[in-house]
């Protein structure tokens, strides 16, 4: 194996090394498919901005079919800094959450660290969930119009939406895209997404999930 791929699948194996081992441990399982299509443009010399929309298709034991419609506005400090924020929302079986974030990023090389913290709002919930979102990316190219992207990213809830609720790791997430450029402005995606949640009184949940997307520059 190269350097290169070791780099890439690393994501993947620490999300497999924290699952649960063993018949007494072993996690629910489930697959999934999300569609991500993404708008993209810049509003002045180092500003940019995306609309994304991102249709997933999940059983009714994860929650039911799920839209999300994310807004972001990015700003670039530096070369190497870029502080944004935005908001989304998103509907569901049981009703609809809007979210709020805001996020700096820090790059380098092929390396990049973002970290994201978002106010959760929901129909049912007792108050305003926050969420910490930390991920490490990396990208690769393989051709000249083709790359792959590694990332590992974890979930931490600081404030639960549950009155009396404890703070908590919520997920960990590793996934794997390859990019095709198939125009000047035009990039097609395919991904593996591997979630991995946590849970207290019953079996942590293994999510497997197909990425297809395609995202238009303007």
């Amino acid at each position: 194996m190269s350097r290169t791929t070791g780099f890439a699948l690393l994501p993947v194996a620490l999300v497999l090394a924290a699952a649960p081992v063993g018949p007494a441990h072993a996690a629910q399982e489930d697959t999934q498919f999300w569609t991500i299509l993404t708008l993209e443009g810049a509003l002045a010399e180092d500003v940019s901005a995306s609309l994304e929309l991102n249709p997933r298709l999940r059983s009714g034991k994860v929650g039911g079919e799920l839209v999300q419609m994310r807004v972001s506005v990015d700003y670039r400090l530096t070369p190497s800094i870029a502080v944004g924020g935005g908001a989304l929302y998103s509907e569901f079986s049981d009703g609809h959450e809007f979210r709020p974030h805001q996020q700096v990023t820090f790059s380098t090389g092929r390396f990049s660290f973002r970290t994201r913290l978002a106010e959760r709002f929901f129909d049912d919930a007792d108050r305003m969930e926050i969420r910490l979102r930390q991920r490490i990316q990396a990208i690769f190219a393989l051709a000249e119009r083709t790359s792959m992207a590694a990332s590992g990213e974890g979930y931490f809830i600081l404030r639960s939406r549950r009155a009396g609720g404890a703070a908590q790791v919520d997920q960990w997430r590793a996934n794997l895209t390859l990019r095709q450029k198939v125009g000047s402005d035009v990039t097609g995606t395919l991904g593996y997404l591997l979630i991995l949640a946590p849970m207290k009184s019953q079996p942590d949940r293994l999510s497997h999930v197909a990425q297809i997307g395609l995202s238009l520059r303007l």
